[in-house]
């Protein structure tokens, strides 16, 4: 087995002005990529969904550690559908309901990311229904 080599970030670029109309879908994202187990490399969820055409959002210290220490490896999802499927097709003979699954899933996480908006809106003194402006990123 080979050691991945690492990959440095690429500078960052402004974006073009997007042509009117539809954009392209952006349903594939993930989100709250924030290693929560200690025991687990705080680059986790970052260096491991690595694939096209998917944008990651990330908390601050995650952003930092990936620029200080993470590890690009190349696509990381496309090589493991096949052992995905095999796991999905067994949780659903166990009676694990996919949809209920992600439904959960789904309510919990806008239930904790509202209250992590309502937290910081608190904080920046900034209506909760206003994004604020600048870079939270900041130190």
């Amino acid at each position: 087995m080979t050691t991945p080599t690492p990959t440095r970030f690429a500078p960052v670029t402004p974006l073009a002005h997007p042509a009117p109309g539809p954009g392209p879908d952006r349903s594939g994202r993930c989100a709250s990529t924030g290693v929560k187990d200690p025991a687990y490399p705080d680059t986790r969820y970052v260096a491991d969904l690595v694939t096209s055409g998917v944008m990651n959002t990330m908390p601050g210290a995650t952003l930092r550690a990936m620029a200080d220490h993470g590890v690009l490896r190349g696509d990381t999802a496309i090589p493991g559908y096949h052992d995905a499927a095999e796991v999905m097709a067994a949780l659903a003979e166990i009676g694990v309901d996919h949809d209920d699954a992600v439904d959960k899933l789904e309510r919990d996480g806008l239930a904790t990311f509202q209250a992590s908006w309502a937290a910081l809106a608190e904080i920046r003194a900034v209506p909760a229904s206003r994004p604020p402006s600048g870079s939270l990123l900041r130190r």
